[in-house]
């Protein structure tokens, strides 16, 4: 028993220190959170190859190497009153021209943009026809048996209307696979604008002669039915109205003559 309880003393003690014990605690714990960070880190890229490079690179190669160019034809008019400021209301002639064509311009804009406008620029034109052609990219192309609201669609993507109401301008861009067929829908598309405008004035025009007519054909009435009331108080009164008239153009005829 001696000789192990000497032998137990002379063996090192199995005890460790606490500091030694808190900075192997603390060692393990850095390395935990570094090797956690490492995996947030590879997911982190993992997640912006999948969603940011994969994506730029397909767009890349589609824009450079599939996609179909596209041109634009910019134009911009103005409507512009030139029938005075009738049918404009009472503040007509205060108003700037682009405040008093507003009304002309927004229904003007709000026409190019209809559906009625698309079926007949492809009417005219072949919109439909344009966009369906097998030399457009898949992404662009129109299906060649799209339904008109599909083809709408493809209208308001391809041409785009905007009216500025500070300076009074009607702004169109239109878009085609072949700059003279965008120039082609552009002046179609003026023609429709000036065709409209021209049917909104010659409406405000026969508005305004109706108006008249009816204002004229009051007048008329009032006036005829102030002369019946007229008479019918002089005979109810006893005084005979060919009498006052035949009087009357003597007294005409008389001073007519001593003025001569």
């Amino acid at each position: 028993s001696d000789v192990c309880s000497s032998d137990l003393r002379n063996m090192p003690s199995t005890d460790i220190n606490p500091m030694e014990r808190r900075m192997r605690e603390i060692s393990v714990i850095q390395a935990d959170i570094t090797r956690r960070r490492r995996r947030k880190m590879a997911l982190l890229m993992v997640r912006l190859l999948f969603f940011v490079g994969l994506p730029t690179i397909m767009g890349g190669y589609y824009f450079y190497n599939i996609a179909t160019p596209m041109y634009a034809t910019d134009s911009q008019f103005l409507i512009i009153q030139n029938e005075g400021s009738g049918g404009l209301g009472p503040l007509g002639g205060l108003l700037p021209t682009q405040f008093a064509n507003s009304a002309d311009s927004i229904a003007t804009q709000s026409y190019l943009q209809s559906k009625d406008a698309m079926l007949r620029l492809d009417k005219d034109v072949g919109f439909v026809s344009h966009f369906s052609q097998p030399g457009i990219d898949p992404i662009q192309r129109m299906d060649p048996d799209a339904s008109n609201e599909e083809a709408y669609k493809f209208y308001k993507k391809n041409v785009k209307i905007g009216y500025d109401p500070t300076e009074g301008m009607i702004r169109m861009e239109v878009i085609a696979a072949d700059p003279k067929v965008a120039a082609v829908f552009s002046e179609h598309l003026l023609d429709y604008a000036e065709e409209r405008v021209n049917g909104l004035s010659q409406q405000k025009r026969e508005d305004g002669m109706r108006d008249a007519r009816t204002a004229y054909e009051q007048t008329v009435k009032q006036r005829r039915d102030a002369q019946e009331a007229l008479i019918k108080l002089q005979v109810e009164n006893g005084v005979d109205p060919e009498a006052v008239i035949a009087s009357r153009s003597e007294e005409h005829t008389s001073e007519l003559q001593s003025l001569e």
